[in-house]
């Protein structure tokens, strides 16, 4: 079974952008506004209740907003997508509760 993860189903916080901050800057001047997106890249696992066990279904870009896994099996009957930056920090985003459905 495949399932299509929304990165904007998540939590909203899924990535931030992260302003750098201009010097010298003239009063009446021109602005320059430069970011970056952080972090570009999430990873997104699947979990029972939001804690470890985690089982990693997907690596995407965070400007894709979607991406398609294939889900893990389990017994669990529901759960949860977390999503974490490639470094480990997180989780950054969390679904709310899937059913699972066993066929």
């Amino acid at each position: 079974m495949k399932i299509s993860i929304l990165a904007f189903a998540l939590a909203p916080a899924i990535s931030a952008l992260l302003i750098d901050s201009p010097t010298d800057l003239p009063a009446g001047g021109k602005l320059d506004i430069t970011w970056t997106q952080d972090p570009v890249e999430a990873v997104f696992y699947f979990t029972e209740d939001g804690n470890p066990p985690l089982y990693p279904v997907a690596v995407a870009s965070t400007f894709a907003n979607k991406t398609e896994a294939k889900m893990p099996k389990t017994k669990a009957t529901g759960g949860y997508i977390v999503a974490y930056s490639l470094k480990g920090e997180g989780p950054i985003g969390r679904s709310q509760r899937i059913p699972v459905r066993h066929d």
